[in-house]
C-alpha cells in the first residue's frame, strides 16, 4: 500500500451521486468509538471553491486539532466535551468550538465563543438528534461528521477503491495514501447521508484507530488524518 499512488487507492472515477459498490460478500465490521478525556487527534481539511467556474478547485488544507477535554453533564445528560480549534499556521485565528456528544455518539450541543466589546461569552446551540442517526456539525466549517455508534462498515482491503468525483489533477494535491493513519493495514469503508442536505458522506476508518475516520469525503470538503 505504501507504493500506491492516490489514483490507485482513491479513484476519480465516479459521478457526484455515485454510491459505494455494493458487495454482500465483503466482511462487515462494527464502527464503535470509546473516547476518553485526554485523547487528541488532528485532521487536515480541504474545502471546495463552490464558486469556481471549473468546479474542481480546492483550498490548501486547514489543520483542525481535536481534544476530548472532559466527561461532564449537560441538561442532566452524560456527555463528552470535544474541543476543536485551528492548528498549524492558523492557530489562534478562531476561538475554539466545543461539541457535546453522548457516549453512544449522539450530538447534543455545540458551544461557540464570541468576542463582543472586548469580552467573551459562550453561545450554545442544542440539537434534538435521533439516536439512530449520524452526528453532524450542523452548518459548521469544522469537519464533524460521524456515523451512528455501532454502524456496520465493509472491510476494504489494502488497494481497494472508493468512488471519488474529482479530477486526477485535484487528487494530486491531497495527502498521499502512504501518509494516512493506518497505511499498510485494512480499512473499513462506509457511506451515510448528511443529516442537513442528504448528500453522501464517504469515509474510510482504520481498524487500528477507531477514534475518527482517516478519510472523509463530501461534495464540499475532504478530510484526512495523516502521520506526523
Amino acid at each position: 500500500m505504501d507504493d500506491a499512488s492516490p489514483a490507485d487507492l482513491v479513484l476519480a472515477g465516479g459521478a457526484a451521486g455515485d454510491s459505494l459498490p455494493q458487495d454482500s460478500s465483503r466482511e462487515e465490521r462494527t464502527i464503535t468509538t470509546d473516547w476518553q478525556p485526554g485523547e487528541t487527534w488532528s485532521v487536515l481539511t480541504h474545502y471546495r471553491n463552490m464558486a469556481a467556474p471549473e468546479g474542481d478547485t480546492w483550498s490548501a488544507p486547514l489543520t483542525w486539532e481535536f481534544e476530548v477535554t472532559a466527561r461532564t453533564s449537560l441538561r442532566d445528560e452524560e456527555v463528552l466535551e470535544v474541543k476543536v480549534e485551528l492548528g498549524g499556521r492558523q492557530a489562534g485565528e478562531l476561538a475554539p468550538s466545543y461539541f457535546y456528544i453522548t457516549p453512544d455518539r449522539r450530538l447534543v450541543a455545540l458551544r461557540n465563543t464570541v468576542r463582543e466589546q472586548g469580552e467573551e461569552r459562550s453561545i450554545y446551540v442544542f440539537f434534538d438528534e435521533d439516536p439512530e442517526a449520524a452526528a453532524s456539525g450542523h452548518f459548521s466549517i469544522i469537519p464533524f461528521d460521524l456515523p451512528a455508534q455501532g454502524t456496520r462498515a465493509r472491510l476494504a482491503p489494502a488497494g481497494s477503491r472508493i468512488y471519488d468525483p474529482v479530477s486526477r489533477d485535484a487528487l494530486s494535491k491531497f495527502p498521499e495514501p502512504s501518509r494516512w493513519i493506518g497505511a499498510g493495514g485494512g480499512y473499513l469503508e462506509i457511506e451515510f447521508p448528511n443529516r442537513i442536505d442528504g448528500t453522501a458522506i464517504r469515509q474510510l476508518w482504520s481498524e487500528d484507530d477507531l477514534r475518527w475516520p482517516v478519510v472523509s469525503i463530501t461534495p464540499s470538503r475532504r478530510s484526512y488524518r495523516v502521520r506526523p
